[in-house]
């Protein structure tokens, strides 16, 4: 009877090893899946040196405690907002979670990204060159005591007003009409108010629906602005004695933090002489405005072109003031490289 109870308890004992076992290779199978479409959010890690040096070298900050930490396994297999049949690889789920809007009261509702915050669409006749997106649509920056908007506690808004729309609005108007390039600015809403994980697949729809209507466009740049900056409130340079806000140039090489990251990688040494070409530009109408370039292992959906940048306009310690201060500047260096290295050329008007 003892011989039976320990063969049987043996048995047992087999049994809950093999299931657990089977448990653990589903689970790193899960895990080690790689979705195409799902790249490395744009953040300022510290932690991953930048390619050309910025003004000053600061600590490291401690990083923040990722809202799904505590989860457990059931739910993060079942988190929401995973594109069907893409995985969001583990790597990614503590930097690239969705957010929620808080409900905005009814007067601050905006009409899709907003009423005052148009697509500029080429004059008829002309094929766009130059096209300008927002994978982060609704990100923000400090807020100041007389600005009446809705914001969530992570510096972003559905008031494209106040957020990088608006600035990226401003930027295509600046080389559409004071520099005359042919330019296509798409002003779609990529969060929707509370999609960050899954926005760059969605740019990347939009992209890919630019070009099949606009066979002409070769250059891309996604405006973005930055996380929490290295030297918090103040971090401007003052140029024609306004304080403007520091832009820095994110390349991606599409290499991914683990495994052969995506199947499909960007030309990013051709996209990190783009940056820097407009960086020097930069400098030389405004010194030290430029933070540089920083190369890092995501794709940003820099595969479409040889020539594809993310744009990091300040950061959420930054004003919206100060971002725009630096937007004429930025423009007149992307006016200046584009005709000049890519023969991109002003489009007559009457």
């Amino acid at each position: 009877m003892r011989h039976t109870q320990k063969q049987s308890y043996q048995g047992l004992g087999a049994i809950a090893a093999g299931m657990a076992a089977l448990f653990v290779l589903a689970f790193v199978g899960f895990s080690a899946f790689k979705g195409e479409d799902v790249p490395l959010p744009v953040l300022n890690d510290q932690s991953e040196p930048a390619v050309t040096t910025t003004p000053s070298p600061t600590p490291t900050p401690t990083p923040k405690a990722s809202p799904q930490t505590g989860l457990s396994l059931v739910q993060r297999l079942f988190a929401w907002e995973i594109p069907s049949a893409i995985a969001v690889p583990l790597e990614d789920e503590h930097q690239d979670t969705a957010w929620a809007m808080e409900e905005p009261p009814q007067e601050n509702v905006a009409t899709g990204p907003s009423a005052t915050i148009a697509p500029l669409v080429p004059a008829q006749g002309t094929g766009p060159r130059i096209m300008l997106y927002s994978t982060h649509s609704n990100e923000s920056f400090r807020k100041l005591p007389d600005q009446d908007y809705q914001e969530a506690n992570n510096s972003r808004t559905l008031n494209s007003n106040y957020s990088i729309l608006k600035v990226n609005s401003t930027l295509s108007n600046l080389l559409s009409e004071k520099y005359h390039l042919p330019i296509f600015f798409d002003n779609t809403d990529h969060e929707q108010g509370k999609y960050y994980t899954t926005s760059y697949n969605r740019s990347l729809k939009s992209i890919e629906a630019a070009k099949k209507k606009y066979d002409t466009l070769a250059v891309f740049f996604d405006i973005h602005r930055d996380a929490m900056g290295s030297s918090g409130i103040g971090d401007t340079v003052t140029v024609d004695g306004k304080p403007c806000a520091k832009i820095m140039f994110v390349v991606g090489t599409g290499e991914g933090k683990t495994g052969n990251g995506f199947r499909e990688k960007p030309n990013w040494q051709s996209n990190k002489q783009f940056a820097e070409a407009i960086v020097a530009e930069l400098n030389k109408i405004a010194p030290g405005i430029a933070r540089g370039v920083r190369v890092k292992t995501g794709r940003y959906n820099q595969h479409v072109s040889d020539h594809a940048l993310a744009i990091e306009m300040g950061h959420n310690q930054n004003t919206l003031e100060e971002v725009l201060n630096s937007v004429p500047y930025l423009a007149q260096a992307i006016a200046t490289v584009a005709t000049r290295d890519l023969d991109i050329q002003p489009v007559s008007v009457p």
